[in-house]
């Protein structure tokens, strides 16, 4: 997934098959107006380095060891520091598994269960701006009614509409 850095929103979802390698599809996850860049060890190829750096693109691509070596203090203090940016994109992941409960493909076939993951993720954006939408006026406020009141204007004294009250025994589930 492509995620912005700042706000935590997903802009790109891609599904592939599990042989498919992360670099192969960083082309896809790019919508063209980044500054920077973070991923894992993953994308850490001289081919994706040279294309940041062709876009003067902020690298912050996690580092892997050369095989047979290990990383030096230096490296593991900028793969630390990469680390912290990029929960950001991890965190869509944390709503689809615990807010939606998605921790299992439920479908046969990579086309049905990429659909399902746009969803998934489309609503998963929704969740992250919830109070921000709830925060903007209503439509009719626009035209001289007030926010809120969803182009029912009610006279003074007149009953103001309750909302419904759940049944006996019905179980709360919280978003």
């Amino acid at each position: 997934i492509g995620v912005d850095d700042q706000s935590g929103l997903v802009h790109t979802v891609v599904g592939t098959t599990a042989k498919a390698s992360d670099m192969s599809q960083f082309g896809e996850l790019l919508h063209g107006d980044e500054a920077r860049i973070s991923a894992d060890r993953g994308y850490d190829y001289p081919q994706i380095h040279a294309h940041l750096d062709e876009n003067l693109i902020e690298d912050w691509v996690a580092r892997k060891a050369k095989p047979g070596k290990s990383l030096d203090a230096w490296t593991r203090n900028l793969n630390r520091a990469i680390a912290g940016l990029r929960a950001i994109g991890e965190h869509p992941f944390r709503i689809l598994k615990r807010q939606f409960g998605y921790t299992k493909v439920r479908y046969l076939g990579l086309y049905k269960n990429t659909a399902q993951l746009y969803m998934l993720f489309a609503l998963g954006n929704l969740f992250q701006v919830e109070e921000q939408v709830a925060q903007v006026p209503a439509l009719g406020a626009q035209h001289g009614r007030p926010a809120g009141a969803g182009g029912v204007v009610h006279a003074p004294g007149e009953d103001q509409p309750h909302a419904p009250q759940p049944r006996q025994g019905a179980r709360a589930r919280a978003f």
